[in-house]
């Protein structure tokens, strides 16, 4: 009877949290222009400023790998992709921008 009723509460538990994250991507997408002005501030930003200060202008691939996923987010921005997209491909471009800092 306790596997029962612990089943049924998992059950719950997960269905609620499936559901609270469409519910996240739908208010993305009702919010669009504000999320989008945010993820382009946030990347556009960092990106330059990565580009600025901490690659040598030396080596092209540095310069390639910070302007690839910028480029990427701003044109999925364009083509009016779906939130998912946009904000995957700008947290996918801020982790290289963190990772040519870091190394």
């Amino acid at each position: 009877m306790s596997t029962t009723i612990q089943s049924s509460a998992t059950y719950t538990a997960n269905a609620e949290k499936v559901k609270s994250t469409s519910t996240i991507w739908e208010q993305a997408e009702f919010n669009r222009f504000g999320v989008i002005a945010f993820v382009l501030s946030i990347v556009a930003c960092t990106s330059g400023i990565i580009a600025a200060f901490f690659v040598d202008m030396t080596n092209q691939l540095e310069i390639t790998m910070i302007v690839a996923p910028t480029m990427l987010t701003l044109c999925s921005i364009l083509i009016v992709a779906p939130m998912r997209w946009i904000v995957g491909i700008g947290i996918a471009a801020l982790v290289v921008d963190l990772l040519m800092v870091l190394f």
